[in-house]
């Protein structure tokens, strides 16, 4: 969804997707867009990026960061990835208290009534993993500077930035 918005603000675009999941790629295949259809490849960020070095002038992670390993591997990749002027945007959960983050889940529309207490068990060590300060210094430790950073919801951050 997040391929096909940006091709709707930016039609001109060569946009790409990776994901590991053939049913996230399926889905973003089917999908109209405005401008080009984006090139999807199935590879894991944890490794090695489908990309020529400095070829990618903003390159997005959603709600995937918090479930590496090491975040590290991947930041040396957007910063071998990245264009000398390219951008990289992050989006993804911020740690919350355990009370709030079950509300959250409790109120999502996504799942049955019935499985949404377990479900938010299951995922909250998760989706918890990082604060904002984690991340600040996360990036920092990988030699990139945050430029801006925009809080979507109490749950989640953007930051954007560039290699130091």
């Amino acid at each position: 969804l997040y391929l096909r918005d940006v091709s709707e603000c930016l039609p001109q675009a060569t946009l790409y997707g990776v994901d590991t999941g053939e049913d996230m790629l399926a889905h973003a295949r089917a999908l109209a867009y405005a401008g080009a259809t984006p090139t999807f490849h199935g590879s894991n960020v944890a490794g090695r990026l489908p990309f020529e070095d400095g070829s990618i002038d903003l390159l997005s992670i959603s709600a995937v960061m918090h479930t590496l390993v090491d975040p590290f591997v991947f930041l040396d990749e957007a910063r071998r990835v990245l264009a000398p002027s390219g951008r990289l945007l992050l989006y993804d959960w911020v740690r919350v208290s355990f009370a709030d983050y079950i509300a959250y889940r409790e109120a999502e529309a996504g799942d049955p009534p019935e499985v949404r207490f377990p479900r938010a068990l299951e995922l909250f060590a998760t989706h918890n993993k990082y604060t904002a300060d984690d991340w600040r210094w996360v990036f920092a430790q990988a030699q990139f500077d945050v430029l801006a950073e925009a809080w979507p919801y109490p749950r989640a951050m953007a930051l954007l930035a560039r290699s130091a």
